[in-house]
């Protein structure tokens, strides 16, 4: 998991080097296509029940 995490941060780092060279606009227009991408993602991500209902957030009592 951390070796995938750390080749897409490289990875995405030399893309948009690339993009932000070659034009600035379709770099931005880029993210913001994958970031739309992300949210629609998330929508589908199963809402799961509190595993704890009664549980306060204080740490002293």
């Amino acid at each position: 998991m951390e070796a995938s995490t750390i080749a897409a941060i490289l990875l995405g780092s030399m893309a948009g080097g690339v993009l932000a060279d070659w034009h600035v606009l379709a770099a931005l227009g880029v993210c913001a296509v994958v970031y739309g991408g992300a949210v629609i993602a998330n929508v589908f991500i199963p809402k799961l029940p509190a595993a704890r209902p009664g549980q306060s957030w204080r740490f002293t009592r």
